[in-house]
């Protein structure tokens, strides 16, 4: 699938009871967003062989928003799944970009970027 997700499903408070995290209490309270991986194939053409944590937030107006500080690609949807579809088009054609283009600093971005994705 290509994606990892460390959900946050219980926590314990000091009263030493466990409680279950709701979804609006995820979208209100960023510290509690689960940690999302990128791994595995992207698209037909690429894999991801290091895996990169992404950033997911709701913006103001209530798009969300997966992006990361490798690539600084985001992506952006109604739901976290549209978001995710639209930040792995961003990566796969900013990767296709890179791979084609031969200038110095260019090739240092894609250099940078090949130790976390490369061609199947």
């Amino acid at each position: 699938m290509g994606v990892a997700i460390s959900p946050p499903t219980d926590f314990t408070v000091s009263s030493k009871t466990t409680s279950c995290v709701t979804r609006s209490q995820v979208s209100e309270f960023p510290s509690l967003r689960p940690t999302i991986y990128l791994v595995g194939d992207i698209g037909d053409v690429l894999r991801v062989v290091q895996p990169i944590e992404l950033t997911w937030a709701v913006d103001e107006f209530r798009q969300n928003v997966i992006s990361d500080d490798v690539s600084f690609m985001y992506g952006v949807g109604d739901t976290v799944e549209l978001a995710m579809a639209d930040y792995k088009a961003s990566l796969i054609d900013y990767y296709l970009t890179l791979s084609s283009r031969q200038d110095a600093p260019t090739r240092k971005l894609f250099d940078r970027l090949c130790k976390y994705i490369l061609f199947k």
